[in-house]
Formats: structure tokens, C-alpha cells, sequence
């Protein structure tokens, strides 16, 4: 769809499964999902109009996003009521471990830059016994909580990175009187720090799911109509600071959920490796010499020499 709601158009159409959760590559040109099209939620993928749909992993799963080679990132359920971050190659096949999880863990979501965050549960205070759900941000062996535990109970969740990968966007799920629990967005740095909030809604209406547009100029997220009831969400787009907030009309849907940004109609970002190769002396000047380039993930890649 695009910002003005025209051109909506659906990539799945499957009336027996449902499927949800889409995440676009960096490419633009592959979107992975969720699906229960086998019967049980697991990870897929597809072309960004929606071609060669397929199954990437047998695994019940949830939460699937783009790795930065190219792979695709999920929280995986497994017997015995186990849970793990895992990541699978988008043609699909075996996934590999990529750490431990808990039943209460937000799969992964990467930068660019190879680092990720998830959230999970942490203690309010030392030794107090309760917990709120907190975003965590992992740099190779380092793993920091960057938003803040609250004795008022506060959760944050549903987390994304800026385009640069600085800043953290999530809702904060604070209690209401009168209303049980009200959610609005907010931003912090990614090393944690000063947060800012983004949407100040009252409450019963909350908001969710927010991420940035590739040039960091614009918010997506979606809301609750506490017009219609609560269970009718509907997405609106908004400056990136949160200030101009405009409902995206979809009219055809009962409602709109977890969007994500794509790059629809572009074409693909050429990338090109220079490099100086030097022949044994065995060979110079009498046989051409092989040279290969490696590609990762869904990278389309040609090579000339």
C-alpha cells in the first residue's frame, strides 16, 4: 500500500491459512512472513510482488526479520517447551542457533552493522521478585538493557532500529485508571540514555509496532479505533518526530496490522568489488585464470573480468 493508502494490494490471498508479520529485506525485493499454511506458524518467505512462496523452515516460529547477509532471523518454539533464536538461509533449509530465548523473548531484529535486540523480561528492582518486559541490545558478546525497569510497572515492547541503527523505537505499555493499560511510542538511544516520547494518545486508544522510513523522515505504526472497538486497528503514518499524525484509510480491511516499510518499483542497488589478482608464474601468459565472486543471502550479483 502506498503512504495514501492507494494501490493496496494483496501479496498472500491464501483464504484457508493466515499469514502475518512482514518484514521487507534490505534489497527491497524479498519479504518474509509468518504463515500456518502447513498447519503449524513457521517462518516463510516471497518475492516482493508476491511470487515463489515458500516455506523456509519447519520450525513453529514467530517474528522472522532480515539478518544483514541476507538471512532470516526467528524465535523458535521446540519440544519440551524450549525456545531459541535462530537464523535460516531464505531459500530455505537448516537453521543454525543463535542464542538461548525464553517463551517470553521478542525474536531478534538486526542493524546493518551486525548487532540486535530482542526483548525479555527483567527484574523491576534487585531481588524484588517482579518483572516488566525491557529491550536489550546485543554487540557481539555484549548485551546491555537499554530501557529503564520502573517500580510503576512500566513494559516496553514491539521494538525496531532507526535507518542508522542509533536510536530504538517501542511502545510503552503504562497502567491507566479506567482503562487497564494505555500504549503509546517512544525513542531512546541505542546505548540507552534520555527517552523521547513520540505519541501521547489518552487512553483507550494505544499504539503500536512503529518504525521508522528508510530516509528517517517519517513513523508508521498501528493503532486501536476506540470509535469502532478495540479489536479494530488500523494503521496511521506521522512525521518522525510523531507530530502529524494521519490515518491511512483502508477501507476494504476489518483491520490493519504490523506494518513494515518496502521499496516497491526501484531498482536494486548495484554493488560492484574491485580487486588485483596475481597468477603463478606457472600460468602467466598461457591459461585464463578463474575468478569467483561469492554472494550473500538474496543479493543479486554479477561478475566481469
Amino acid at each position: 500500500i502506498n503512504p495514501d493508502g492507494s494501490e493496496l494490494l494483496n501479496l498472500t490471498d491464501s483464504p484457508d491459512s493466515q499469514e502475518g508479520g512482514p518484514q521487507v529485506s534490505k534489497t527491497g525485493n524479498q519479504v518474509t512472513y509468518t504463515s500456518n499454511a502447513s498447519g503449524v506458524t513457521t517462518v516463510w518467505a516471497m518475492n516482493s510482488d508476491g511470487s515463489n512462496q515458500r516455506q523456509v523452515s519447519e520450525l513453529a516460529a514467530t517474528g522472522p526479520s532480515w539478518t544483514p547477509g541476507g538471512q532470516i532471523s526467528f524465535r523458535a518454539a521446540l519440544e519440551g517447551g524450549t525456545f531459541e533464536f535462530r537464523v535460516v538461509p531464505a531459500s530455505g533449509g537448516p537453521s543454525t542457533l543463535l542464542a538461548p530465548a525464553s517463551g517470553s523473548d521478542s525474536p531478534p531484529r538486526f542493524t546493518t552493522g551486525g548487532s540486535w535486540l530482542y526483548t525479555s523480561f527483567a527484574p523491576v528492582e534487585v531481588d524484588s521478585g517482579t518483572f516488566t518486559t525491557q529491550v536489550f541490545v546485543v554487540d557481539g558478546e555484549v548485551e546491555n538493557q537499554v530501557t529503564a525497569s520502573s517500580p510503576a510497572l512500566s513494559s516496553n515492547s514491539f521494538p525496531s532500529w532507526s535507518p542508522d541503527g542509533q536510536s530504538i523505537l517501542y511502545n510503552r505499555t503504562d497502567s491507566t485508571p479506567g482503562f487497564g493499560n494505555d500504549d503509546d511510542i517512544y525513542m531512546v538511544p541505542r546505548n540507552g540514555g534520555p527517552e523521547v516520547q513520540l505519541t501521547n494518545t489518552p487512553g483507550p486508544v494505544d499504539e503500536r509496532w512503529a518504525s521508522l522510513s528508510p530516509d528517517g523522515t517519517k513513523l508508521i505504526y498501528h493503532g486501536e479505533d476506540a470509535d469502532n472497538d478495540f479489536f479494530s486497528q488500523f494503521l496511521s503514518i506521522a512525521d518522525s518526530d510523531g507530530s502529524n499524525p494521519v490515518p491511512i484509510d483502508t477501507p476494504t480491511l476489518v483491520s490493519a496490522t504490523f506494518p513494515d516499510w518496502a521499496t516497491v518499483g526501484s531498482e536494486e542497488p548495484e554493488l560492484r568489488a574491485g580487486f588485483t589478482a596475481t597468477a603463478p608464474k606457472s600460468s602467466r601468459a598461457t591459461r585464463p585464470i578463474k575468478v569467483t565472486l561469492r554472494c550473500i543471502g538474496d543479493t543479486r550479483c554479477a561478475v566481469s573480468y
